[in-house]
């Protein structure tokens, strides 16, 4: 058997090998535009682990510098391919084609319609945040809403906290629900192109540097407007005796302590913002086209801006009170203080916001990537921190209970609805190991549309042998339309990259062995459709590593079985050319991919349309190389090195076992919005209308947070007997 062509690979055409690289190359592909590849949002394979190999990035350079030059130098030595038939040239009958038409036109009217409706309840949504620190709510909005209420103005902040913030996202919960009715993302989402490119291959997307422009500058005018709306540049604070010092903001301790202040409103403003896109089900997510493993990236944006803010803001406040010598009195808890007393308060106040940051403090710490990868439980369980901090934070500052409550009540309706998905466990068809650290689990759905997929999405799994409270992500691996088994299973290609999946690779020894069924349970289905995506470009370039390639290997097979369909009825294989470049460094996951690699090539025998360059990273064993996939070979089962006695504490699945479907429809999940967002309203009217219950806690603390905006001098001579 020869080093350069070995038998497992007879299907195809010629294999080259460097740099101890094993490179599998079809004859026939095509040249990639950088302008038409296709540039995915891809999920989370492994929450334990994200795959990157920087062979991607040259590859892409390589393409992208070739083509702007005019040429292509490939490393595989790839042709042109043949240019497909143009899909025009089959058109319909023309009533048909009028009918189609008509139809088109209205709904391409409707869903702009609704695009920019949704379009201005998202800057609603922004700039109202940072306009309740302005001077035009200050000046005009805050009159405005006075005159709804009357004598009842304690409703007046509330009011329009809400309509800025609950009411934007209600509408656009209806907006999005009415365009997945209407059909159209792959025409409304167009514009998301754009927000995909990248100025340069190791720069961020447009739509990374619009978000991040977005976050600098709203945070630029809530400190703005903050500092101005609290003191104005007035020549004195209010309550302080005249001074004859020319207008403009105090020089010193004070300065301090009132820029501390207005860094305390960005801290607000990005905690506002921090639950959207970590929201498994947001609708702001949704609009923008944003995977929620893209809208994570986002989330840690905001919780470091969240937390820098909130350090320098109890920084200036620390400073300005040891200046004094009074930061033992104002940052130590009393306990024998009362909160009926405003001194009391006004320190408890401080201690509130201190255990806040405390609570972010640690947050941020295990979030660190070299400590969420290393140690993902901790990293989870410090995370629920994250509601206690939001506790601290209404004590602290009543009024941000306002900001928080829309993105709050948005991730907890998506907690619910993730919980009722994973109340029964699934129906397991196939869990075996590929190979030492790879492992493949098929899993039945129901044929109904809470059990439809699309293509790239991705579910979280957990298994309670291993942990109850652990959920981690996996890409599906098959298309919706069809699968490697049948068409109501959906396929998962995990390997062992963590704590967690390696526990899940004994897992499936102990099931093996001791012919026990797998207990598992799924919610889902999360993520963008891809099909959705490479539907709209010409040319697509599918480039993916390892177990990376999870949700390109979907993409492909549902490119495979459009072009079945098509060549069912006699028309052109594909309208758009596919070229698909993986490395991979385990023989067994090519071996696993190998039939639907079979397919096409059966389709497209030529490589006209579509094109595979396969590359090994590891040099195969002999003994694998002994095999040929032509003629059917399957897959050895291999078992994890581990102890047998490691895993006795498994137990028997005693649970009844169902086809996984989403516990509620689309419509139900958009109903259950607005059933949330109206019990929440009613129930924060009722504590907050005609003197409340919550009218006490914001006074109290309202006017104790009002004092730390006047001279020190001024807070140590004043009296400190209770106000009325």
């Amino acid at each position: 058997m020869s080093a350069d062509r070995p038998q497992a690979f007879t299907g195809f055409d010629n294999i080259t090998r460097h740099s101890q690289s094993w490179t599998v190359a079809r004859v026939s592909h095509v040249p990639i535009s950088p302008s038409a590849a296709c540039s995915a949002d891809y999920s989370p394979i492994n929450s334990d682990h994200y795959v990157s190999l920087p062979s991607f990035q040259s590859i892409a350079n390589v393409y992208m510098s070739t083509w702007a030059a005019g040429r292509l130098v490939n490393p595989y030595m790839i042709p042109d391919m043949v240019e497909p038939e143009a899909e025009s040239t089959r058109s319909p009958r023309p009533s048909l084609r009028q009918r189609r038409h008509s139809s088109s036109l209205w709904r391409n009217v409707l869903a702009t319609t609704l695009k920019l409706l949704a379009t201005l309840c998202f800057v609603l949504f922004i700039g109202g945040q940072a306009a309740y620190v302005s001077p035009l709510y200050k000046n005009h909005i805050q009159s405005i809403v006075a005159t709804w209420w009357g004598p009842h103005k304690e409703m007046v902040d509330p009011s329009y906290l809400l309509l800025v913030g609950v009411a934007p996202t209600i509408v656009c919960v209806a907006v999005i629900h009415w365009l997945r009715r209407l059909r159209t993302q792959r025409k409304v989402w167009r514009v998301t192109r754009i927000l995909r490119r990248r100025p340069s291959p190791d720069s961020l997307s447009y739509g990374e540097l619009l978000f991040l422009l977005i976050l600098v500058t709203g945070n630029a005018l809530v400190f703005w407007y903050g500092f101005t709306k609290k003191h104005g540049h007035k020549p004195r604070f209010t309550g302080d005796p005249p001074s004859p010092s020319p207008p403009g903001p105090p020089s010193g301790t004070p300065y301090i302590k009132m820029t501390g202040n207005a860094l305390g409103f960005n801290c607000v403003f990005n905690m506002a913002l921090l639950f959207i896109p970590a929201t498994r089900n947001s609708v702001w997510m949704e609009f923008m086209n944003i995977s929620y493993a893209n809208g994570i990236k986002f989330h840690r944006w905001l919780g470091v801006a969240a937390i820098v803010t909130g350090i320098v803001h109890c920084g200036c406040y620390y400073y300005t009170w040891i200046q004094d010598g009074r930061w033992k009195q104002m940052a130590l808890p009393c306990w024998d203080c009362s909160l009926r007393e405003r001194m009391g308060r006004k320190i408890w106040v401080n201690v509130f916001g201190e255990m806040a940051l405390l609570c972010f403090l640690l947050i941020g710490v295990t979030s660190i990537p070299w400590i969420r990868r290393r140690m993902y439980n901790l990293f989870y369980n410090v995370h629920q921190l994250l509601f206690l901090a939001i506790f601290f934070t209404s004590l602290h500052w009543a009024r941000s209970l306002w900001f928080l409550l829309p993105s709050v009540v948005v991730y907890l309706v998506s907690r619910v609805i993730s919980h009722c998905n994973g109340v029964t466990a699934v129906k397991i068809v196939e869990f075996t190991a590929l190979s030492p650290s790879l492992c493949k689990l098929v899993i039945a759905h129901t044929l109904s549309e809470r059990g439809r997929y699309q293509v790239g999405q991705f579910v979280y799994l957990n298994v309670p042998a291993i942990s109850r409270l652990e959920w981690h992500a996996f890409t599906i691996a098959s298309s919706p339309k069809t699968s490697y088994e049948s068409s109501n299973t959906m396929t998962l290609l995990i390997k062992a990259l963590g704590d967690w999946t390696e526990k899940l690779m004994v897992y499936q020894q102990v099931c093996t062995r001791c012919s026990i069924e797998p207990e598992v349970y799924v919610d889902g289905y999360y993520g963008v459709s891809l099909a959705e995506m490479y539907q709209t470009y010409n040319t697509v370039v599918l480039v993916g590593g390892g177990v990376g390639i999870t949700p390109l290997l979907g993409i492909l097979d549902d490119i495979c079985i459009a072009a079945e369909t098509r060549q069912a009825q006699g028309r052109n294989l594909l309208p758009r050319r596919v070229a698909a470049i993986f490395t991979m460094r385990e023989l067994e996951l090519l071996k696993e991919i190998y039939p639907l690699l079979a397919r096409v090539r059966e389709l497209d025998p030529h490589g006209r349309y579509i094109s595979v360059d396969l590359t090994l990273t590891a040099t195969p064993r002999p003994e694998e190389l002994d095999f040929s996939l032509a003629d059917g070979y399957k897959t050895p089962r291999f078992l994890p090195s581990y102890s047998f006695s490691q895993t006795q504490t498994f137990s028997h699945l005693t649970k009844k076992k169902c086809p996984f479907g989403s516990s509620l429809a689309r419509s139900g999940i958009s109903m259950l919005h607005f059933i949330a967002f109206g019990i929440v309203m009613g129930i924060v009217t009722v504590c907050q209308f005609d003197n409340g219950m919550l009218i006490g806690l914001q006074d109290n603390l309202g006017r104790v947070n009002a004092l730390d905006t006047h001279h020190s001098s001024y807070l140590q001579a004043e009296d400190p007997t209770p106000r009325p």
